[in-house]
């Protein structure tokens, strides 16, 4: 498939040429029905060799075959050079844990089950990453926690990481929440611990919309907020809904999540400076892809450097060494 989509001159937009899937059963995986204690992992025929492994999690009510409604979206990320595993398991909230708070464990459990077995799709020398849709949204920010704050999770749920889990929990390179749920309200039974929750570490990019109905205008946002991480971007994407990343073609919000991950797990320079560097050709000044108008819904409101308070579509910052694997240190901070 290719799809021809508007672009900032200098951005990248990979043309999606298809990719290769395979459906796995894993029976540690939690589901109510047996045929859905499976995996598919899917992968580039034009990349070879090992990869970096994407960990995606789909919303609630897609379960089983359901999940390949965000086959545009997640066909990015194959043709960007990474596998791709995403669970058919936690269709309903309610299959996994309290409304669904242990859905990010599918993730681990994927994750520990191809470094337990040596798969040979798989270089786990980059880490690990992950992104999620609504609910999956929120394990995609629930396994960021996970990693950063030692006393996040209840006993209830830590209690079923195993070793081989907890080291996947190590190695967490990047996450992507995609439209996610508010994890800052106490009424919200879907986080388990709303206090406890902290992203102090962990790279992420949150994505919204500016037709996101859904979620609480603000929301997203608000989430982003409560994020410490050195390295942490927000994206208002243009006319986008809250399902986004599964019916609308191309995804918008596809070519700035291949280039974070670039960014934080392959530690591409070219793809950090796209997000991050305000003078460069890059998302700050992407039309084609933010909302417009400085009240759009759902844009950030953030202070300048003169204390002036302003509405924007777009934020990013990063203050960390992390992009760099050669130890070079950078702080390029942006609002």
């Amino acid at each position: 498939m290719k799809f021809a989509f508007p672009l900032l001159a200098g951005l990248p937009l990979i043309a999606t040429t298809g990719m290769n899937c395979t459906v796995i059963q894993l029976d540690t995986l939690s589901a109510p029905v047996d045929e859905n204690q499976v995996y598919r992992l899917c992968r580039s025929p034009d990349h070879t060799g090992p990869l970096p492994l994407h960990l995606f999690a789909h919303g609630d009510g897609s379960f089983g075959s359901w999940t390949e409604a965000y086959d545009d979206y997640i066909t990015y990320f194959t043709d960007a050079g990474f596998v791709v595993a995403e669970y058919y398991s936690c269709g309903l909230d309610w299959a996994c844990g309290i409304k669904g708070d242990e859905d990010f464990l599918e993730m681990l459990k994927i994750a520990a089950s191809m470094r337990d077995s040596a798969n040979e799709n798989v270089d786990f020398n980059y880490g690990i990453s992950a992104s999620g849709h609504s609910s999956g949204a929120r394990a995609a920010l629930m396994i960021a926690a996970a990693r950063d704050t030692d006393d996040y999770l209840p006993d209830r749920i830590k209690d079923k990481i195993t070793p081989s889990m907890s080291d996947m929990l190590e190695i967490l390179a990047a996450v992507i929440p995609n439209h996610p749920d508010g994890m800052y309200d106490p009424t919200n039974h879907e986080n388990p611990n709303v206090p406890g929750f902290a992203i102090s570490e962990t790279p992420t990019l949150i994505l919204t919309g500016e037709w996101d109905y859904v979620e609480l205008e603000g929301s997203a946002f608000r989430d982003w907020n409560n994020i410490t991480s050195p390295s942490r971007v927000y994206m208002n994407v243009a006319h986008a809904r809250h399902g986004e990343c599964s019916d609308h073609k191309p995804p918008r919000g596809a070519p700035i999540s291949t280039d974070f991950l670039s960014c934080h797990v392959k530690a591409d320079k070219e793809s950090c400076s796209r997000i991050y560097d305000s003078e460069a050709e890059s998302y700050y000044g992407a039309a084609e892809y933010l909302a417009q108008g400085d009240h759009a819904r759902n844009n950030a409101i953030v202070k300048t450097a003169d204390g002036e308070e302003i509405s924007t579509p777009y934020v990013a910052s990063h203050r960390t060494a992390a992009i760099d694997k050669s130890g070079n240190k950078s702080d390029n901070g942006r609002l």
